[in-house]
């Protein structure tokens, strides 16, 4: 899986399993990634299958990947809110910039529970202390959850070294 082109089938196993998979999806996007542009800019502007808009989501180009936030933005599907936050942790700060804002306006208690391992995970790409935030601001209301994480690293945040 995640080697090739998403089909609907992978996509919905993706919406309904482990959210931490999209983060792996994410970086076997960009394995398998061409700079020859499979999606343009203008292409994203057209009514898309879910799957290929979720692949623009993750495509080596920040144009596509800013493009693809703003359907996401749009989107209900379920695959939507875990893309935004993913692109919330971009390199781009314009495309994390626009993930940002969309995300917030789509996160409530509920998703925030079901997303907290996804948050977990994605709070190690570090690009900025927003995701480490999102996870403290919340707190409160996700404690229980966050002490039922199997994945305590994700929960904890990341460790500093101590030297020796």
């Amino acid at each position: 899986m995640f080697d090739s082109p998403l089909s609907q089938e992978e996509l919905e196993s993706l919406a309904g399993g482990d959210v931490r998979r999209w983060a792996d999806f994410d970086l076997a996007v960009r394995r398998w990634w061409r700079p020859t542009l499979r999606f343009r800019t203008a292409d994203l502007g057209r009514r898309l299958r879910r799957e290929v808009l979720a692949e623009a989501a993750c495509d080596g180009s920040g144009w596509v990947r800013q493009a693809a936030v703003e359907r996401l933005a749009a989107s209900d599907d379920p695959e939507a809110l875990p893309l935004l936050l993913i692109r919330c942790v971009d390199w781009v700060e314009p495309v994390r910039e626009a993930a940002r804002k969309a995300a917030l306006s789509k996160l409530d208690e509920r998703s925030l529970r079901e997303l907290l391992p996804l948050i977990g995970v994605l709070r190690r790409r570090q690009v900025d202390g927003w995701m480490t935030n999102l996870f403290r601001d919340n707190l409160p209301l996700l404690l229980d959850a966050a002490l039922a994480l199997e994945d305590r690293k994700a929960a904890a945040g990341p460790t500093k070294q101590r030297s020796t």
